[in-house]
């Protein structure tokens, strides 16, 4: 079953119609193209624009926008857009997580130049009343609990994603946190997939770091800790960096540090300490206000 799913994806036969660029805006106004660079990328990119909801455009964003092309094999790209070539799977099983994690990973490194950072992380919304909500994201190392504990929020919080957050700034000194895919949800041909809004997004207000404890207890942490912490969720979420070659992965590692200190500087962020049955939501909300 699974090396029939995974053949069908090789083929493109799971796809009505390939369609080779993608374009939008992210919150602060930053745009976007991403675009197949040969036609075995089509079909590709198609189903990383499904799992992202993008739309294709009538015509491409041109206007200040910047270009992510993908290429199934290596080719030259013109010196002002970004050239993701998809690297070979391990098996064919493989192919969706790695590829679509390849695509998404060169855009981040692209977004760093607007001051977006990928983390690893789970996002959530806590909207009591009316919007717009209050975005909280919940970082962890794989395992630690942070898909668990944003299952467990009960209502008026909301659940966007359980693995990855894009930031952004807003070009207001603020940042907004954007939904990211769970591509380890399309690791193999009959894993489940779907879908996540990555155009939509909400206010910034708290970086929230977890770690086991016996009671919930909320501590808050200064810029130099946070931007420290960041910066390992990031080298988490970011694992293709190893690939580049030397100088252009010290060049991303730079711009993304940069990055993640101004974010440090605007968003409140704190450890939490979270029990397994604990109300840990509560002292989140304290915060919140």
């Amino acid at each position: 079953m699974r090396k029939a799913r995974a053949a069908r994806f090789e083929s493109g036969d799971f796809i009505k119609q390939m369609i080779g660029i993608y374009s939008f805006v992210w919150g602060g106004g930053a745009k976007w193209n991403l675009a197949a660079g040969d036609p075995a990328a089509e079909p590709i990119l198609a189903g990383l624009a499904a799992a992202m909801q993008l739309t294709s455009p009538g015509t491409p964003e041109r206007n200040g926008a910047r270009t992510v092309r993908i290429f199934s094999s290596p080719l030259e790209t013109p010196s002002d857009e970004i050239a993701c070539v998809l690297p070979r799977p391990k098996t064919p099983e493989d192919i969706p997580f790695t590829y679509y994690t390849a695509i998404s990973q060169a855009l981040a490194r692209g977004l760093l130049r607007d001051g977006g950072v990928l983390l690893h992380g789970a996002l959530a919304e806590y909207r009591p009343q009316h919007p717009p909500g209050k975005g909280v994201i919940f970082s962890a190392p794989g395992g630690a609990g942070k898909s668990t504990a944003s299952r467990r929020l009960p209502g008026p919080w909301r659940s966007l994603s359980d693995d990855a957050t894009l930031v952004m700034p807003d070009g207001s000194g603020a940042y907004r946190a954007h939904p990211w895919p769970t591509w380890s949800l399309f690791y193999y041909g009959d894993r489940a997939g779907g879908g996540w809004d990555v155009q939509s997004s909400v206010p910034l207000r708290a970086c929230i770091f977890l770690q086991r404890s016996s009671r919930d207890a909320l501590e808050p942490l200064g810029e130099g800790q946070a931007a420290s912490l960041l910066t390992e969720s990031a080298r988490q979420m970011n694992f293709m960096d190893a690939r580049l070659p030397p100088d252009e992965r010290r060049s991303i590692r730079t711009l993304r540090f940069d990055a993640i200190c101004k974010a440090a500087k605007a968003v409140p962020a704190f450890r939490l300490g979270i029990s397994l049955e604990g109300e840990f939501w509560r002292e989140v909300e304290r915060v919140l206000g």
